[in-house]
């Protein structure tokens, strides 16, 4: 049995806040778990579903083998390989992330090109050896390669436009803030979106396009705009994600895109069509 704290960040009921906050684990191991008297809060025992309050410690023992899939692969050939992640799981840091699963599971080492977040759904693209993570890493410093996202956010004047600015990260609080001149320590970074429609009076589905991408840069460069991502808890609207009940951002990488030069080794890959359908992503933000 492992034993795992967290912290609820909402009121609610309580297997909600599980849910939320340990997606890799399956409903009903929650369920079990209470039945069960294994669930804990501020060290009291429960069985019920009880509500939880914002700030409760809950304590929480669940077998290894209650975990689902949070990934799956989506392409592969010999010199790379693409997943399609949900909601809840690292790319490669963190104590659950899809680098050392698959190494666990599949007894392969694989090496990262590029991260998204962990409560951002989408595709994420490996190497399968260091020479062409060499490689990779130094197309996308250079711009050969764009990534494409779907992101619901409030506040959309625009039909489509450029946003410019200088992104300066802090470390100690994992967050970032954008500038529109340069500050010490920034860099420049660039995103570029089109509205693809209005889903309410209050919300739209925009296609968002960034070519080497820094820490938060969408979430933060539009949220800059004054356009949240609905459910983005760190630079989003409080009051929207209540009323909505999100509490983790509707944001998606669908498509991942090359244009490398030729005469290099991984010029294939301009051919390959890396993209996610948008009726996946809609269907969990709903």
């Amino acid at each position: 049995m492992e034993k795992i704290e967290i912290v609820s960040n909402q009121n609610a009921r309580l297997i909600k806040v599980l849910s939320e906050n340990l997606p890799q684990y399956k409903y009903s191991a929650f369920e079990k778990a209470l039945r069960n008297k294994d669930v804990l809060i501020n060290e009291r025992r429960t069985k019920e579903n009880v509500f939880v309050a914002i700030g409760d410690n809950i304590t929480i023992f669940l077998d290894a083998t209650s975990k689902k899939d949070l990934y799956s692969v989506f392409y592969q050939d010999n010199n790379i390989i693409v997943f399609y992640k949900d909601k809840g799981i690292e790319v490669c840091d963190g104590e659950f992330n899809i680098k050392q699963d698959y190494k666990e599971k599949q007894n392969i080492e694989i090496y990262p090109i590029h991260r998204i977040d962990r409560n951002t759904l989408g595709l994420v693209l490996f190497a399968k050896s260091l020479f062409t993570q060499k490689i990779l890493i130094d197309c996308f410093k250079k711009g050969y390669v764009l990534k494409q996202y779907f992101a619901v956010v409030s506040n959309c004047q625009k039909e489509e436009d450029n946003l410019i600015g200088y992104l300066k990260k802090n470390s100690e609080k994992s967050e970032v803030k954008i500038f529109d001149t340069k500050v010490a320590g920034s860099v420049f970074v660039q995103t570029h979106y089109q509205k693809r429609k209005d889903i309410n009076v209050e919300l739209s589905l925009l296609d968002v396009k960034i070519s080497e991408g820094k820490t938060h840069q969408i979430r933060a460069q539009l949220a800059h705009s004054k356009m949240q991502i609905l459910g983005d808890e760190k630079y989003g609207d409080a009051k929207l994600n209540q009323k909505y009940k999100k509490h983790t951002q509707c944001l998606q990488a669908y498509k991942i895109q090359f244009n490398i030069p030729k005469g290099n080794a991984l010029e294939y890959l301009n051919d390959i069509d890396l993209c996610a359908k948008l009726d996946k992503f809609l269907e969990v933000t709903k």
